[in-house]
């Protein structure tokens, strides 16, 4: 009796551990099949995102994290100040390594969730990698305003900043001796522009004064040459024993690896100037000596402000041989190119002051910016180091906007119609419009002096090879002659002076018309 009884007790074990396997393997193989069904889903929703090509279509956090191949684990609503989300995601990369080949893939991330968020303040959480990436932004504007990186405001420039300061170096000089006699005039006043005997300028052309018959162009700041460069016109020796025609070659020879080098472009250093050698141009800037006392007490006085404009204007009063400077609404740019410095606030990462490794002197208090290096100091947050030469950054740029003056290239547009056969017309938008343009004019094999028209126009035709016909919204039409430079008014009022052709020397414009003589 005891003995069926133990029996059927173990039966029944035997059945209910058997029934309990059953369960549990049903329940493990639904999990498998479940978990190969998210799998799969995800690699479906994963190929499908990966075929975006534009921000607006991102709909949500989850699509983001896909695209970026970043496991998206959560999104809350968050406790902390000003911040609506709380992002839960593990990422692909380690931020806290400080490797700065993340800043590509992090701002998408960021640009991407903001969009997705609709412009909601969030933080990204990974917590394996132990980073949050807080983003605030203007909702209204539909904007990033900002973002940090573990509290780290700007986070790759800051981490750039600090990598820039400890290999911050200057370009040492060499000896370099001028022998042009107007480069040595240059050197013997000072660089003031009006001690010297430089001729007759025939035009004056983007900032430089041309002259043509001499074989130099000269622009000046503040009273003094900045920049002046000799031409093939000009076949006497520039420096030491080199002209326009010397070759690269020569020059390396002689003067050894070039201090600054970008594809055909070569320059060196000396106390006095650098020189710079481009295709039979030899370019020339003088080396600026300055005080910085009162600069990097400006720089004490308002680093904790936000009142940038006053402390722009008082740079300004202080130094006033800026070469270049914008304003406008939300806009400040004044830049210092000989000295190395350059203020702006405007849209960019970099809003403050930027120094450049042709800087010398005062930086912080009594230090330079060796010695901040040296000591491993904390520069204010607004202050920012390039390890580049701010002259040699210039001297890129006006190699870089050199035009082709081998062909014409003028070809008809709303703005300007007609070709002359004789000059290229070069048209830039003035900044600010949409439909107010500056006009260049550069003569094609250089047979004449480039000139510009000191006006800006709406529209414009060319009535011969020489005679530029152009129409002033509500002042007139005008004729200038870039050959002897000189301007004529054909008819002026209050019209709109849409310029539409010229037809056997009449010129139509809105619903009239003018004989041109």
């Amino acid at each position: 009796m005891i003995i069926s009884k133990i029996k059927k007790h173990k039966k029944a074990i035997i059945i209910s551990v058997s029934i309990l396997l059953l369960f549990l393997i049903t329940i493990i193989l639904v999990k498998i099949d479940q978990r190969r069904k998210y799998q799969k889903y995800i690699e479906e929703e994963t190929a499908r995102v990966k075929q975006y090509t534009s921000l607006e279509e991102f709909k949500s956090i989850e699509e983001v994290a896909l695209y970026l191949d970043c496991k998206f684990e959560k999104q809350e609503k968050s406790e902390r100040d000003n911040i609506n989300y709380d992002i839960y995601m593990k990422l692909p990369i380690d931020v806290a390594d400080g490797d700065l080949s993340h800043k590509a893939f992090l701002e998408k991330l960021i640009q991407y969730s903001a969009y997705a968020l609709k412009y909601k303040n969030f933080v990204i959480i990974d917590k394996e990698h132990k980073t949050n990436i807080t983003v605030i932004c203007n909702e209204e504007q539909n904007e990033i305003s900002t973002y940090y990186i573990n509290d780290i405001e700007n986070y790759f420039v800051t981490k750039q900043n600090e990598e820039n300061i400890e290999k911050f170096t200057q370009v040492k000089e060499i000896e370099l001796t001028a022998t042009s006699n107007i480069l040595q005039q240059l050197i013997s006043f000072n660089w003031r522009s009006n001690a010297i005997q430089a001729g007759t300028a025939e035009s004056t052309y983007k900032g430089y004064d041309i002259y043509f018959d001499e074989g130099y162009e000269i622009k000046k700041v503040d009273g003094k040459v900045f920049n002046i460069v000799f031409n093939e016109k000009y076949q006497e020796n520039v420096i030491n024993n080199f002209n326009v025609n010397s070759t690269l070659e020569e020059i390396k020879d002689s003067l050894g690896k070039p201090q600054f080098e970008s594809g055909s472009l070569i320059g060196y250093k000396s106390k006095d100037f650098y020189v710079f050698f481009y295709n039979k141009q030899i370019s020339i800037y003088r080396v600026d000596n300055y005080d910085t006392e009162t600069f990097a007490e400006l720089i004490e006085k308002y680093k904790n402000s936000t009142n940038t404009k006053e402390f722009v204007d008082e740079v300004k009063r202080n130094w006033t041989d800026y070469d270049s400077f914008e304003y406008r609404t939300n806009y400040i740019k004044v830049q210092y190119t000989l000295k190395g410095i350059c203020i702006k606030y405007d849209s960019t990462e970099k809003q403050g002051i930027v120094v450049y490794n042709n800087y010398k002197g005062k930086i912080l208090g009594n230090l330079t910016l060796e010695e901040v290096a040296s000591t491993k100091q904390t520069l204010p947050n607004n202050i920012f180091i390039e390890n580049k030469d701010l002259v040699f950054e210039a001297e890129k740029a006006r190699v870089n906007t050199i035009e082709d003056t081998t062909s014409n290239g003028n070809y008809p547009t709303t703005v300007v119609l007609n070709t002359s056969k004789k000059f290229k017309t070069i048209k830039q938008t003035l900044p600010g419009t949409n439909d107010l343009y500056q006009i260049r004019f550069v003569s094609i094999g250089k047979e004449l002096p480039n000139t510009e028209l000191r006006e800006v126009i709406s529209r414009a035709i060319w009535y011969d090879d020489y005679n530029f016909v152009y129409a002033v919204k509500g002042r007139g039409i005008f004729m200038y002659n870039v050959q002897s430079q000189s301007y004529k008014t054909l008819t002026a009022g209050n019209g709109e002076y849409v310029i539409h052709n010229i037809d056997n020397g009449i010129l139509y414009y809105d619903e009239e018309s003018i004989e041109l003589k």
